[in-house]
């Protein structure tokens, strides 16, 4: 098992609310986000969460559970 931490923080002069809607748009997250493609989970805590980690035209599937 392998562990890999991002750490980047910036100030978003966006309400919490509008920021939350953002997050939880799974089907959005290739808009945004490069890194993560196919993001599936539902919003209640221990759900299980599918997405693709893309690189460089490779994809590659991550499954697991996390605290939402």
């Amino acid at each position: 098992m392998f562990s890999y931490d991002i750490n980047k923080s910036i100030g978003i002069a966006w309400e919490p609310a509008a920021i939350w809607q953002v997050l939880t748009d799974f089907s959005s997250y290739e808009d945004w986000n490069p890194m993560l493609g196919n993001v599936q989970t539902e919003l209640q805590l221990d759900a299980p969460v599918r997405f693709e980690v893309l690189r460089e035209g490779a994809r590659s599937s991550v499954s697991g559970t996390d605290n939402i």
